[in-house]
């Protein structure tokens, strides 16, 4: 996970919340042969208009067609889009890092097709473009 420094107050530092990756070494664990990896990138903005972009992987037990992965990604686009507007930042962090929206993806995607599992392996939280003065 990482974080910025707003601000430091005697000995505390506040920090915002940047994004999160999962290490490379676990991905790589997932992966298996005559396997899936499917990765959708879902832009969303949160309640609090704080823009967040997640990348959710999906591993299925067999190869999936073409047809099969579009199905998959409009799923999870759909999914993540309809709660998305209900968030604010924290509880978007809460729900990645307790794997309450894996669960919830995964039990939309396994009608689709048999998955084995489903991650949010990074999100990053976009920033703020800087107001330009003309004065």
């Amino acid at each position: 996970m990482s974080f910025k420094i707003e601000s430091v107050a005697g000995d505390a530092a506040y920090t915002e919340f940047v994004g999160h990756e999962v290490t490379r070494d676990y991905l790589r664990s997932l992966v298996k042969r005559r396997s899936s990896r499917i990765d959708t990138w879902v832009p969303i903005v949160t309640k609090d208009g704080k823009k967040v972009r997640l990348t959710i992987c999906t591993y299925t037990f067999a190869r999936a067609n073409l047809s099969q992965e579009h199905a998959i990604r409009k799923a999870i686009m759909d999914a993540i889009l309809a709660q998305s507007t209900a968030w604010d930042l924290t509880t978007l962090v809460q729900r990645i890092v307790s794997g309450e929206i894996s669960r919830d993806l995964f039990k939309t995607i396994k009608t689709i097709y048999p998955t084995r599992r489903v991650e949010v392996i990074k999100s990053k939280v976009e920033p703020i473009a800087a107001r330009i003065s003309t004065a």
